[in-house]
Formats: C-alpha cells, structure tokens, sequence
C-alpha cells in the first residue's frame, strides 16, 4: 500500500494538478479534487462503489491524512 501511495502521489497528482499556481479555485473544484482523491484511493483499495463506506474511513483505511 505505501507503494501505491507513492506512485500515486508522484505520477497521478502530478499530472493532475499541473499548472495549478495559476488557477483560480473555488469550492466546486476543491470539492472535485477531493472526491477526485477518495476514488483514486477506493480503487487503491478495491472498494466497490456500491458499498457503503465514507470518505473518512477510506482515508482511515489507507493511513492518510485528509
């Protein structure tokens, strides 16, 4: 798990938040990076989408700080 974490913190976020110093946030899109971050770490840790789990205990789960 702390491997994909880091392969995840290092590729995926990277990519995704390119450029981001020039961008003008708003709650919409603060909202989207998080949900953007809970699926990334469901499918991390199999975690179907029907199942009734939150997003703490997903980030409870996978031992990182939301």
């Amino acid at each position: 798990m702390c491997t994909k974490l880091r392969l995840l913190k290092c590729y995926v976020w990277s990519t995704l938040l390119y450029g981001c110093e020039s961008w003008t946030t708003s709650k919409r899109m603060e909202s989207q990076l998080e949900a953007a971050e809970i699926s990334f770490l469901q499918r991390m840790l199999r975690i179907a989408l029907t199942d009734k789990v939150s997003s703490d205990q997903v980030i409870q789960t996978a031992n990182t700080s939301g």
